[in-house]
């Protein structure tokens, strides 16, 4: 899921924090950017960044990217100047993110402020009392106020930005714990980094072939919004493959999200009979050519899936399913994607998948069924080994 960091631009931003002799808030923001940039290079590798900053006027400093050294030199570019105005901020961030992205892609939105929010009519607080404020674009908010519990507006604050993120839908508000220092705004990172970046180690299996993998992005919770109660869906670590069909009789299933399926080979195993086993410290060339050597399930799958244009069904929840597909990306390259269904579909999935998308789907269970040249009465491929 892309991803846009905002940071607040404004003068108030230079005031120095009470606790940290020497630190303005900015250069608190800066450093809390720069730690969520190294752990998204280092766990979420393809996740699609962008960096604007604000004051009365929006700017985009680093379109979307995966080149996560280039916008940490581009935070030491932003220099602060005159007022903010946050709902300038929000307006113009909704267009970029139309412009980018469509209605389709849901984005995260990390919104680093002092807690500043407007005078007058202009303020926030006004708007809101007034429904005169409503986000046009469905994503993920995220305010991150650097204020201090003593500051007088931090209650107001806290409020108003809660309010912001219940109309947004999805999102949380996050604030030091205690004092502002350098300490408690990594700590804060840290927890958004836990609780929206922390990378899905999963396990695909059908009947007896299994391999561990990763999602690129991490699958977020679904929300049933038939649902008054509001209940989080949560995927599964185990994604069960029973069945298969053809992409011509799958058409286009409505998709809540798409995944990159990465297998992840078993650290700390050798390929080779008789080889010790590697160390941590194994070079990248290394650890290259030996995932090369590593049969892989993943692998077979996706080659299968792609000859035979066809789609795998898999249940990722209780009552959750999703689809395995091959997309290329061009003629030469191609991946194996996972799609995750709509959680709102009515109860009987089953005969959704008979009568809207004509499809049939076996249950595997001691014995693996494989693409063979014969088909049976329901259009599938089975080859029992």
């Amino acid at each position: 899921m892309p991803t846009l960091a905002v940071l607040d631009a404004s003068l108030s931003m230079l005031v120095t924090a009470s606790k940290e002799p020497g630190e303005t808030k900015l250069s608190l923001a800066l450093q809390g950017l720069k730690k969520f940039l190294t752990h998204i290079s280092q766990c979420n590798k393809l996740e699609l960044l962008s960096l604007a900053a604000f004051s009365s006027s929006f700017d985009v400093v680093f379109p979307f990217s995966r080149d996560y050294d280039g916008i940490k030199r581009h935070l030491e570019t932003i220099e602060p100047c005159d007022v903010s105005c946050i709902s300038v901020a929000l307006s113009r961030l909704q267009s970029y993110i139309y412009h980018e992205w469509g209605h389709a892609e849901n984005c995260q939105v990390i919104f680093i402020t002092d807690g500043s929010l407007g005078f007058g009519r202009n303020s926030m607080v006004a708007k809101l009392a007034s429904n005169q404020f409503s986000f046009n674009e469905s994503f993920c908010f995220i305010p991150v106020l650097l204020i201090d519990p003593s500051e007088v507006t931090y209650a107001t604050s806290i409020r108003t930005y809660n309010r912001m993120v219940e109309l947004a839908g999805q999102g949380a508000v996050f604030s030091p714990n205690g004092d502002l220092t350098i300490d408690t705004v990594m700590s804060m990172f840290h927890r958004i980094c836990e609780v929206y970046y922390a990378p899905f180690t999963g396990t695909i299996t059908c009947g007896c072939l299994s391999e561990t993998i990763s999602l690129c992005p991490p699958p977020q919770p679904a929300v049933l919004s038939s649902d008054t109660v509001g209940r989080s869906l949560q995927m599964s670590s185990n994604l069960k493959v029973i069945g298969f069909v053809q992409l011509a009789d799958l058409g286009n299933p409505p998709l809540l999200s798409r995944h990159l399926i990465v297998p992840r080979p078993e650290s700390g195993l050798s390929v080779v009979p008789g080889d010790a086993l590697k160390s941590e410290a194994s070079t990248d060339e290394d650890l290259s050519i030996d995932e090369g050597k590593i049969p892989s399930f993943c692998v077979l799958l996706h080659a299968s899936l792609k000859v035979k244009n066809m789609a795998a069904f898999c249940q990722v929840a209780d009552d959750r399913f999703g689809v395995i597909f091959s997309r290329a990306d061009n003629k030469k390259k191609s991946n194996l994607m996972l799609g995750l269904l709509e959680p709102d579909v009515p109860d009987d999935v089953q005969m959704i998948m008979y009568h809207q998308f004509n499809f049939f789907f076996y249950q595997v269970t001691n014995n693996i069924g494989c693409l063979s040249p014969s088909r049976n009465t329901y259009g599938f491929q089975l080859l029992k080994t």
